[in-house]
């Protein structure tokens, strides 16, 4: 008999994930035979409670969760972070700009989401949160980023690798200087 073993998938895009984690998945598969995974997506609020709750086993996520009864360990996995704005954006035909200057403009804010968690995603490493221009919003997944985005007009920070997983109304910037994203 196999194992099966749920993996959390921030707010996310669990097709797209799937494909890009293949070869890990494939490598659990040949260490465990029998060995089946399940991606879940998790809504944003729920990063630290679903695994308090079991609801899944790991979670693959951009930042440690802080918790005494969670084990958080850093992978051998980063990626660059981009910048992401709406079609009627200035900077819609931007390739690329400063972390910091990027870090200047109003960004989504989600505060049901842990701070460990969201300051990846507001430039906390670039300059204090209290610098930070920040626009509350409380989507529940990477869609409802885009809408809010969308909505009060700001911009939003994903990692690169999610790129492709995006709405067309969203184009990608090039964050020069800014710092990788671990996951964990």
């Amino acid at each position: 008999p196999g194992i099966e073993l749920v993996l959390g998938i921030p707010a996310g895009p669990v097709g797209f994930v799937r494909r890009l984690l293949q070869g890990p998945l494939r490598d659990v598969r040949s260490l465990w035979p029998g060995t089946r995974v399940m991606c879940r997506s998790v809504p944003f609020p729920a990063l630290t409670s679903c695994l308090l709750e079991r609801q899944v086993d790991l979670l693959w996520t951009a930042a440690p969760v802080r918790h005494a009864a969670v084990a958080s360990v850093p992978l051998p996995f980063t990626c660059s972070r981009i910048g992401l704005v709406n079609l009627e954006h200035e900077l819609a035909d931007a390739r690329s700009m400063a972390v910091e200057d990027f870090a200047a403009l109003p960004v989504l804010y989600n505060p049901t989401i842990p701070d460990e968690w969201m300051s990846v995603f507001y430039l906390g490493a670039v300059r204090p949160r209290s610098e930070a221009r920040l626009v509350r919003a409380e989507p529940r997944d990477m869609a409802a980023v885009g809408r809010a985005s969308v909505r009060r007009r700001t911009v939003v920070v994903a990692p690169e690798i999610f790129a492709g997983a995006m709405a067309s109304h969203l184009r990608p910037v090039r964050l020069l200087g800014a710092p990788p994203i671990v996951f964990h």
